[in-house]
């Protein structure tokens, strides 16, 4: 219970207020080193706040190993993949995430996109992109899919 309390106040001063939330993080961490929302939360303020990639990956590495169900880190771990353009691994752990979180296939199928458009395979990731828009089911996730699609169409002429 007192790991639930300290990551409630670490996600709720996430990232507006970052010292209380890396406080409330520490100390839920100190009480469940395994707990898969601390870890995955610690790795985004690694990659976030201190751009400390290599420790960002192990925090999300660690996340997996603590619980696979938890989908936040997949799309956390896979952002700093892509952003750092270490595309084959993010190749492989996308093929790994299909079986793991079959849905949010939208927010796959954009990940897949995105190392498309790191490959300048524009043409390919638009495709994509058409396929993660027919599974979207969220307005939010529709205009992150317009967005990326306007910047590849922007690319691709």
């Amino acid at each position: 219970m007192t790991t639930s309390i300290y990551l409630v106040k670490a996600l709720d001063n996430y990232p507006y207020n970052m010292e209380e939330c890396f406080e409330s993080l520490n100390y839920a961490l100190s009480y469940d080193e395994n707990n898969a929302v601390g870890l995955c939360l610690m790795g985004k303020v690694q990659a976030e706040l201190f751009r400390n990639i290599p420790l960002a990956i192990e925090y999300f590495e660690q996340a997996l190993a603590a619980d696979l169900s938890y989908a936040e880190t997949y799309r956390h771990y896979m952002n700093v993949l892509i952003a750092t353009e270490q595309l084959e691994k993010a190749k492989a752990f996308l093929n790994f995430s299909k079986g793991k979180i079959p849905y949010r296939k939208a927010e796959l199928l954009l990940f897949e996109a995105l190392i498309l458009e790191r490959e300048h395979k524009w043409k390919k990731a638009l495709k994509v992109l058409g396929k993660a828009l027919g599974n979207a089911y969220s307005e939010c996730m529709i205009e992150e899919i317009d967005r990326v699609k306007s910047r590849i169409e922007r690319k691709n002429k």
